[in-house]
């Protein structure tokens, strides 16, 4: 739970709703990471966690954790798409917020990494 900041009920329902509705798959394989893993790897990655510092934590190479953050962004993607709302008006939002790169919204954030 506080490895990840979220409740675990919220956590399994996450990662359930990756699975279910956004086409999230983990290969199966011995050496694999489960679903649950991979979306805690992501949110690890998200909190400013350095690719190292991940595969230290979860006993995995760099390749492997790089693949399954990949798989969940893709899933992410395609959550954003139906959660989030767009931004409307945002020049209603105060100069200083917009200017402040941290407050930008998970939305906008992700389409600057990735087209959406």
């Amino acid at each position: 739970e506080e490895n990840v900041c979220i409740s675990k009920e919220v956590f399994v329902a996450l990662c359930e709703t990756f699975v279910n509705d956004f086409g999230l798959q983990v290969p199966q394989r011995p050496h694999g990471l489960a679903v649950e893993e991979s979306v805690a790897t992501f949110i690890h990655m998200l909190k400013g966690k350095q690719n190292r510092e991940i595969q230290e934590r979860f006993q995995h190479s760099g390749e492997t954790v790089s693949r399954h953050v990949h798989n969940v962004l893709t899933s992410m993607k395609q959550f954003t798409v139906v959660h989030c709302r767009p931004i409307y008006n945002q020049h209603r939002i105060h100069l200083y917020v917009r200017s402040k790169y941290k407050y930008l919204p998970f939305k906008v954030l992700l389409k600057n990494i990735i087209d959406i």
